[in-house]
Formats: C-alpha cells, sequence, structure tokens
C-alpha cells in the first residue's frame, strides 16, 4: 500500500510506477480501478486526476509531487493507464430514422475530449460531443443526427479517447441504441 500513514508523499507517482512494475496490480486495476486505487491510498483528488484522463493533467500532478518538471512523458510511459473509458447506461436508449437525437452516455474514465458514435457494422454515426463531465459521475452529452437512410436497428454506442480512436483505446456499450422508423 503507498497509503500517506507511511510518510509517503508521492503516491500518485508510485502509485503509476507500481502499476507499471507490478502486472498482477496493473490486472486488478484495469479490472476493478475504483477499488485499487481507493485501497492504494489514493486521495479523491488524485482519482479525480486520473479519472479525467487527462494525460497533461496527470503530467502536471506528478511534477508537482516532484516538485519538479517531470521529465517522463507519461502517455509513452504507461500507455494503457488510465483505464479506456466504460460506458455504464445511455439516455435515450433509441431515435427514430430522419431525426436528430441529444444522448446522455454515462460511465467512468471518460476523457475531457471524448468522442463519441453509434456504430452497426460497418455504418458508423458520429455524435457531435456537446459536454464532457468527468469523475464519478462522468457523462458525455452527444447531438446523433440519423439521416433518413440510417439502417434500422441495434447499435453499439462507443466513446473514443479524442486523440487515439484505436478500438483498444475505446469503450462499448454493445447493443445500447436502437434507431427505429
Amino acid at each position: 500500500m503507498f497509503g500517506r500513514e507511511l510518510g509517503e508523499v508521492r503516491v500518485l507517482f508510485d502509485f503509476i510506477a507500481e502499476l507499471r512494475r507490478n502486472r498482477g496490480l496493473r490486472e486488478e486495476f484495469l479490472a476493478d480501478p475504483e477499488g485499487v486505487m481507493s485501497r492504494e491510498g489514493l486521495t479523491e483528488e488524485e482519482k479525480e486526476t486520473i479519472r479525467a484522463r487527462d494525460f497533461q493533467r496527470l503530467t502536471d500532478a506528478v511534477a508537482r509531487e516532484l516538485g519538479s518538471v517531470a521529465a517522463v512523458d507519461l502517455r509513452s510511459w504507461v500507455p494503457w493507464f488510465p483505464p479506456r473509458p466504460r460506458i455504464t447506461s445511455i439516455s435515450p436508449r433509441s431515435g427514430r430514422a430522419g431525426e436528430e437525437v441529444l444522448v446522455t452516455i454515462y460511465g467512468v474514465f471518460f476523457p475531457v475530449d471524448a468522442r463519441a458514435e453509434l456504430r452497426r457494422g460497418d455504418v458508423r454515426v458520429v455524435g457531435a460531443v456537446e459536454s464532457v463531465a468527468i469523475g464519478r459521475q462522468a457523462r458525455i452529452t452527444a447531438r446523433f443526427t440519423l439521416g433518413e437512410q440510417t439502417p434500422l436497428g441495434l447499435y453499439d454506442v462507443v466513446v473514443h479517447d479524442g486523440e487515439d480512436a484505436s478500438e483498444a483505446r475505446a469503450g462499448t456499450l454493445a447493443g445500447a441504441f436502437t434507431v427505429h422508423e
């Protein structure tokens, strides 16, 4: 445990370094980030920094802990950290072809520069992200324009890291949205 009772002031840096070194802890963190962060003694501010998925903010926080400018690019040092977005629910869960629908996507670990889309096979409907709220009650509000020719049926809801469109950095809620007549 990296708790403050040990007198450590570099808790966030040490936590990230231990995640990098310790594969078991990393796997546990990826499965239950909130539980691991709590168990390891991170403050709410440190947890919020991780939840924000903003590498500049994370680098700045580590630099403050170290008392200097961080000499490490955390993005390349720990490319899997913080965990990819997790979508827990959306509202509304459907929309009519030929109309525009404002969707709120709920979850955790949404990046501040998130991108959202509806996906069904090769069909992608990219949403215009209007707002992103980070933290424990993270949510994205995105406006989706469903064209008249948009195929009807179930769509996955996908949240991408704004800088990295790879599937490895995306969160998906399968079959969560329906386009209907």
